[in-house]
């Protein structure tokens, strides 16, 4: 876990070294967050604990953590931050080198200035220096993905364009995080309610695939879809996979056989092989019927999933229980859990270079990922410690040991 300007993290990794990058930056809403206290309260000793921390990196108060580029946390344990961008939030040395490169991402930044506001534009480009790095520490068959909302998300899906390639953009995740009523106003109505957030899911290159990407189903939704048991094993099934092909899906010849006397009376063949056919059928996953098309079983205990689309609306948003830190936009770590499941395996790296109240890294700790994690401010580290009980896990480091 690094307290630093993740733009000095990013810069300090090694080419192609990281699997999967999972982060939630600022929107871009221009205004200031403020959710009251963590939760629970700052105490007295881990205030002291980040004062000390801070006062071995030579910050010890609020100019001089300016001048380490970190944020100096609120006194009384306030959780908030501010989303409002002007040109001195934008690392200036790195901007121009985005500039003179004349990258499709530079050349982007400066046809927005056309029709954005400069605080719009400056966070663009704020984004823009570090998502060139994060693809640059992206592994081949690594993957980013980036959680916005509308305010600047038709933005940042172009400028991703740019830094990725628009043929590497694999969806638009719509996340339902809240399913209540629009609040009721006694004026006329100007938009509708805001209840959704956008997910931005690029690959590194076109190889990538998906390695989970499955929603488990509740014990009744599998009753349901699998309402037959099998006798002597007890194994639930059903038989709603054909094992003829359609005569949509074209002909087949290499598919065109005959088994036990049965053949697709279309040219379109079976769904398998003879060989597998036969193994199927030996370990008894095959019904015949005299006269009609034969029945494939599938099993219940082997079902990976529903496979998931671009709108995830089982996720509930907090509302409150032990899972809450008082981060303002805090995320579930169920969200994170799902993606990380999704394009990555147990082992591989997982960086979050935007921590805040950690969700990711403690997604990643529970599926067994190695993770690294970057936040501007000490009270992230607070968060984390506590979110992993001062039980290993955290290795602390700062803007000093990024070189």
């Amino acid at each position: 876990m690094f307290v630093a300007d993740n733009i000095n993290l990013l810069r300090s990794l090694d080419n192609e070294t990281i699997d999967l990058i999972v982060t939630d930056p600022p929107f871009g809403k221009g205004r200031t967050f403020v959710s009251g206290k963590l939760k629970p309260e700052l105490s007295a000793e881990e205030r002291s604990q980040e004062l000390e921390q801070m006062a071995g990196w030579g910050v010890t108060d609020r100019r001089a953590a300016r001048r380490a580029e970190i944020e100096w946390p609120d006194q009384d344990g306030q959780a908030s931050y501010d989303d409002i961008w002007t040109w001195q939030d934008v690392h200036v040395k790195f901007a121009e080198q985005l500039e003179q490169s004349r990258s499709p991402a530079a050349v982007f930044i400066n046809a927005t200035r056309a029709v954005c506001s400069d605080g719009l534009v400056a966070y663009l480009s704020f984004m823009a220096v570090r998502l060139v790095e994060m693809h640059r520490v992206l592994k081949p068959a690594g993957a980013l993905y980036l959680h916005c909302d509308y305010t600047a998300n038709s933005y940042l899906r172009v400028l991703l364009d740019a830094v990725f390639g628009k043929d590497n953009l694999r969806g638009e995740i719509v996340w339902q995080r809240a399913a209540g009523r629009a609040k009721g106003s006694q004026h006329a109505r100007k938009t509708f309610g805001a209840d959704t957030d956008t997910i931005l899911f690029y690959a590194k290159t076109p190889a990538v695939r998906l390695i989970g990407g499955y929603r488990p189903l509740s014990e009744g939704e599998l009753e349901e879809k699998f309402p037959r048991v099998e006798e002597g094993t007890g194994r639930r099934y059903h038989t709603d996979v054909p094992l003829f092909r359609q005569p949509a899906m074209g002909p087949r010849p290499n598919l065109c056989y005959t088994y036990k006397g049965v053949a697709n009376p279309h040219s379109s063949g079976w769904r398998v092989g003879r060989d597998r056919l036969a193994e199927m059928d030996a370990r008894g996953e095959i019904i015949w019927r005299e006269g009609k098309r034969p029945l494939r079983k599938t099993y219940a205990d082997e079902y990976r999933g529903q496979p998931l689309t671009s709108l995830w609306a089982d996720i509930p948003n907090l509302t409150g229980g032990s899972e809450r830190t008082g981060y303002p936009t805090q995320k579930p770590v169920a969200l994170a859990e799902r993606i990380i499941e999704a394009s990555s395996c147990p082992g591989d790296v997982v960086l979050d270079p935007f921590a805040g109240c950690a969700y990711v890294p403690v997604a990643a700790e529970g599926l067994g990922r190695q993770w690294i994690a970057c936040d501007i401010s000490p009270r992230a580290m607070t968060v984390v410690k506590r979110l992993f009980g001062f039980q290993g896990g955290v290795t602390e480091g700062s803007r000093s040991q990024l070189g």
